[in-house]
């Protein structure tokens, strides 16, 4: 399971940059006609497809290549009657430099760039503004947005792998979704309504991320799948039993990715307790690098948290149950400072709950800035919490493309309810209880920021 979710946010992303323009308006092939003279346009590339007009004899005649279908236009290389942009022509190399800042574009012909890029203007849906097809002046207006940082480098921004068998054998859960409790349970023990409940401990003593399997090594149904339209998503269920890692009942749980325009990912865990109170945290563990995932080190990202308070942790990682203020501490991200600013003060780097400030529904959590790509990851999301963690433990990880993974290569920040919920009462419960469905949501933002 953890492939296919890794997999689809590195689909995501790459849709987000180049196709989430052509979501949202429908397809069309739209006349304007004047007596004997006739043009057609498509708003798919805001293309001529037809011209219809007379000869000396007054045969009407088509006087423009192009073809007989929508899809064949989709498919076309040649430029049928297209619009052309944003800079129609080539561009050498795909770059430039303007007003002192380089830019660096996608390349589609060679190392050049021609008509725009890949996408450019002749592979997006463009609204039809306006559209009088007939009278003394019949016309159409075609627009079309073009966001900042479009047709820029594509680049994949969480780390993974290349195969099946890789994820099969991961211990450093890349995309994975975490599950039925995120993070830590300290003495893989708890009790509930009167039952003591052991749990399947997979480090040391402790449970980490649901035990030995969790929801991060199983298979997944795959109850739902739209792959493009103006709302492309994936839905996967899976069904935990009673006694599974120890934990009480049996649970239903399902997540959803979603593209949402503009440069959004929606992600929504839902989980009903089936007969018995259990304690359900879920979460999802991308490693993101929006420079790259094989950029380098993460370190001089610059991270704000919407948090003023950490839950601490004992020698195994366990929090304390104190809430404390990141005031004049290394943890403080309240104001926008690079990762690596004062990593150098935490042993081996960041992996620590932030208790998020909001009170909404929907609580701002994280951006994150990479100034060399120019991406921007904004976080929102209905956990009280954040784990932050700075890849410590990824060392010579052989990772997409054969790159080699080091430590702070990635950073998380995995929204979730308290780690060890279970045993302090003083946290946000995370019990729930037959007949109650557990939600939890997030939402990234991706821009760019020149």
């Amino acid at each position: 399971m953890s492939l296919k979710i890794n997999l689809l946010v590195c689909l995501i992303i790459f849709h987000l940059l180049v196709a989430a323009s052509v979501r949202g308006h429908k397809i069309g092939i739209y006349e304007i006609k004047k007596g004997d003279f006739s043009v057609k346009i498509t708003n798919y590339g805001a293309s001529i497809i037809s011209v219809l007009l007379p000869d000396k004899h007054g045969k009407i005649g088509d006087v423009v290549l192009g073809y007989d279908t929508i899809e064949e236009y989709k498919n076309d290389t040649s430029y049928f009657g297209a619009t052309l942009g944003r800079v129609a022509n080539r561009i050498g190399g795909a770059q430039f430099t303007l007003n002192g800042i380089h830019y660096k574009l996608v390349p589609n012909e060679g190392k050049n760039m021609l008509h725009g890029g890949p996408k450019g203007f002749s592979k997006v849906v463009w609204k039809v503004s306006k559209y009088v097809k007939d009278g003394p002046w019949p016309y159409i207006t075609l627009t079309y947005y073009s966001a900042d940082g479009e047709e820029g480098k594509i680049g994949d921004v969480v780390l993974g792998y290349d195969t099946i068998k890789e994820y099969k054998n991961d211990t450093s859960y890349f995309g994975a979704a975490l599950g039925r409790v995120a993070n830590r349970i300290g003495g893989a023990q708890f009790t509930l309504n009167g039952t003591h409940y052991k749990l399947v401990a997979n480090e040391g003593v402790n449970m980490l991320h649901g035990g030995l399997k969790g929801f991060s090594k199983v298979v997944w149904k795959v109850s739902k799948y739209v792959r493009h339209g103006p709302s492309p998503y994936i839905t996967l269920t899976y069904y935990s039993a009673d006694g599974e890692e120890g934990f009480p009942g049996d649970v239903l749980v399902s997540v959803t990715y979603a593209l949402k325009d503009p440069y959004k990912l929606s992600v929504v865990f839902k989980a009903r307790a089936l007969n018995k109170a259990t304690p359900i945290n879920l979460s999802h563990h991308p490693y993101w690098n929006i420079g790259g995932h094989n950029s380098g080190d993460v370190l001089s990202q610059v991270l704000q948290i919407y948090a003023s308070h950490i839950t601490p942790l004992d020698k195994q990682h366990i929090p304390t149950g104190e809430i404390s203020p990141v005031k004049n501490t290394p943890y403080d991200f309240l104001k926008p400072r690079k990762v690596g600013s004062r990593i150098d003060k935490i042993q081996n780097g960041y992996d620590i709950n932030y208790a998020l400030d909001s009170s909404r529904k929907m609580k701002p959590v994280a951006i994150v800035f990479d100034k060399k790509s120019g991406r921007v990851m904004d976080i929102k999301a209905t956990a009280p919490g954040v784990q932050f963690y700075t890849a410590n433990f990824v060392i010579n990880t052989k990772g997409k493309g054969g790159y080699v993974y080091q430590p702070h290569s990635a950073l998380c920040l995995e929204t979730q309810g308290f780690p060890d919920a279970v045993n302090h009462p003083n946290f946000p419960s995370t019990i729930v209880t037959p007949g109650k469905t557990y939600l939890h949501s997030v939402l990234y933002t991706f821009s760019i920021k020149k």
